[in-house]
């Protein structure tokens, strides 16, 4: 893993979507007055961002070891990372390879037509 991924990331500027509001990266909080619809709302933009991120294995790797509690990481939230890593699964990340490799080969045959 690289030591400068973080700030190559695609989050950089936007980490507010990434976790409930008022609550930092693995520092313990109040629980967050979010909506369930809000918070669902926000997790599914942040997710969006992961899919084109270009750091998102250097992400995912530093998730697994840190196991957070709260957040989206590479494109999953912390508990569907959790539970990914203990069952060996981790769909996410395949998804977000798979998006990003649909949007490459429709970049290239665009290019390819025009």
């Amino acid at each position: 893993m690289r030591d400068d991924w973080r700030i190559l990331a695609a989050c950089v500027g936007q980490e507010n979507l990434f976790l409930p509001p008022g609550r930092e990266f693995n520092k313990p909080g109040p629980v967050s007055g979010e909506s369930k619809r809000a918070a669902w709302d926000r997790q599914q933009e942040a997710k969006t961002i992961c899919e084109g991120c270009p750091v998102l294995d250097d992400c995912f790797e530093y998730a697994v070891r840190l196991q957070p509690d709260i957040g989206i990481w590479a494109g999953a939230s912390a508990h569907q990372l959790t539970r990914g890593v203990r069952m060996g699964d981790i769909l996410d990340l395949e998804r977000i390879r798979a998006a990003r490799r649909r949007r490459e080969v429709d970049a290239h045959a665009t290019v390819a037509t025009t």
